[in-house]
């Protein structure tokens, strides 16, 4: 899909709540070289001989401190041209038993938002009260998740 064959994989990760299913974003550390301070889900490069499962699992335990047995990958969308020209591969998964912790290197802060007030202020952007704009590749990830998606189809336990 790119000239260069550079790989990521993304996470679009679903916790529930008393109020129902919540969506996680993690906004950039403000220090780092690529999209400091953007809002996005978890994820990155893919590595050598790696599999966009095996990348996305990866990422999101050195992101998010969490242990790959607490994310359960629910099924993955089409690969797209993301962020940088990268091929990336996006998974929507469950993330169970999130502490809140993360790794101040890589991510700033972490936030959610229950899935059912996620309505676009405009074409693929969502407004989080008190969050960053949530916009550009991430706020296409959110429409299509809503657009194609039935959290009928997850389970919770």
């Amino acid at each position: 899909m790119n000239s260069s064959g550079a790989q990521a994989a993304v996470l679009i990760p679903l916790m529930k709540k008393d109020d129902g299913w919540h969506m996680l974003f993690q906004q950039r550390a403000l220090d780092i070289e690529m999209q400091p301070g953007d809002v996005c889900f978890p994820g990155g490069h893919t590595e050598q001989d790696e599999t966009p499962e095996e990348t996305v699992l990866r990422e999101v335990t050195e992101e998010l401190l969490v242990t790959p047995a607490q994310i359960e990958i629910v099924r993955s969308l089409p690969e797209r041209l993301g962020p940088g020209g990268l091929t990336v591969t996006p998974f929507i998964g469950i993330l169970r038993g999130y502490a809140g912790h993360f790794d101040p290197a890589e991510v700033d802060h972490v936030f959610t938002a229950p899935v059912a007030s996620l309505t676009p202020e405009r074409p693929d952007v969502y407004i989080v009260p008190g969050e960053p704009e949530i916009w550009g590749f991430t706020g296409r990830l959110v429409t299509e998740f809503l657009e194609r998606f039935d959290l009928r189809e997850l389970t919770d336990g």
